[in-house]
């Protein structure tokens, strides 16, 4: 299903970003959320004619990239902060 391969592609670029050393580790609690976004695949393959469903569905997904951005950002941030402190 196209959700989850542009879910699974934008936590791939996360990873990829750690291994090259972009962001830092830190980033890697932002794979936590990634169950928000299976979720909301679930709802959507097994609910689609369902608008209170997709609703949820809607949230679950907005959530998840609203944290996944927080804590990337705060990673970017604290890696950062550590450079200029040295």
């Amino acid at each position: 299903m196209l959700y989850y391969l542009l879910i699974g592609l934008g936590f791939v670029s996360i990873i990829l970003n750690i291994v090259l050393e972009n962001l830092s580790i830190f980033a890697a609690i932002s794979l936590v959320f990634v169950f928000f976004g299976l979720k909301a695949g679930r709802i959507l393959r097994k609910c689609y004619n369902e608008k209170e469903k997709l609703v949820e569905s809607s949230k679950l997904t907005i959530a998840m990239h609203n944290f996944v951005s927080i804590v990337v950002v705060l990673a970017y941030l604290s890696e950062k902060a550590t450079i200029s402190y040295r």
